[in-house]
């Protein structure tokens, strides 16, 4: 190795800021032709990334690992957590209020019905969906307001998804409209 390349080395070792900083801004005004290189590896290189991702994933403590989480989605806690984050990430890019908090969402799941249809709620992820159709769902009973505790409560997804913005008079309409009965026949 030639004195340039190991002193080279050897300021890498003992500046790591500097280095990190310098790769910052190459990376940034490089960024789509880096992008894109990266990308032309990955489809080039299928068997190294899919050793690589191995190590890093065996790296991983175990209450990292991706089994742990989906067992973890799997729990009121764990679902209750996953709700309130992407409830909370919406209000603040809605501008709107937000004051719900996991453990008054947990013991709503934990009852374990949908609060409109008294249907029992499931936490175990659908085989073919990517969401389980009886999954527990945040409905802002109004969803001009914010996620509240007298605006929010825990739905089957599928009622949430056919509510979407209408009321819930909508959503019976449909229901009835579905299976054939009359308004009158109830």
């Amino acid at each position: 190795m030639s004195k340039s390349a190991e002193y080279q080395r050897e300021w890498r070792r003992n500046n790591p800021e500097k280095v990190k900083e310098r790769n910052a801004r190459s990376w940034a005004k490089n960024k789509e032709k880096r992008a894109a290189a990266n990308k032309a590896w990955r489809a080039a290189n299928p068997e190294k990334l899919a050793v690589y991702r191995a190590r890093a994933a065996a790296r991983r403590p175990p209450d990292q690992q991706h089994g742990y989480w989906v067992k973890h989605y799997e729990t009121p806690h764990g679902r209750a957590v996953s709700l309130v984050t992407s409830a909370k990430a919406r209000s603040k890019a809605a501008g709107i209020d937000f004051s719900i908090t996991v453990e008054w969402v947990e013991a709503k799941i934990a009852a374990g019905v949908c609060e409109v249809t008294g249907m029992p709620l499931e936490l175990a992820r659908h085989k073919e969906y990517t969401r389980h159709p009886f999954a527990p769902s945040l409905d802002r009973e109004n969803p001009k307001l914010g996620y509240t505790k007298d605006n929010v409560r825990i739905v089957a997804c599928i009622y949430n998804l056919a509510k979407g913005e209408f009321s819930p008079e909508h959503v019976e309409v449909l229901a009835r409209a579905v299976l054939g009965i009359s308004k009158g026949a109830s």
